[in-house]
């Protein structure tokens, strides 16, 4: 038997699972006593921690934005890297030719 991760049991304990995953969830919770206690304890912890709501608002739309730009960016330096080497370049080869660019010409002869 798998037992849910304790992100899946710590949601379950706080009722913000979506309909499928609290129904899984609470099936094998209701099965499982080790799982049991693990929700238990959430649930506990959870009435210890003060309240939730006087934490300053978190601007996650903004926090989203920036960190979709930021994974595009990535992608796209990848794909400039990945398409120099995907011609048939080797470093050698790569570095060969930047050698004869910087030559002057007198030394190429």
């Amino acid at each position: 038997m798998k037992h849910p991760n304790e992100a899946t049991l710590a949601l379950h304990a706080g009722g913000e699972l979506g309909a499928l995953a609290r129904w899984k969830t609470g099936r094998h919770v209701s099965r499982c006593e080790q799982c049991r206690d693990e929700v238990e304890a959430f649930i506990g912890l959870r009435e210890i921690v003060p309240d939730l709501a006087e934490i300053p608002e978190v601007p996650w739309n903004r926090l989203a934005a920036e960190m979709k730009a930021n994974i595009r960016l990535g992608l796209a330096a990848g794909e400039c890297v990945g398409a120099t080497r995907s011609h048939g370049a080797t470093r050698r080869s790569l570095l060969a030719r930047e050698r004869q660019w910087r030559w002057p010409a007198w030394r190429r002869c």
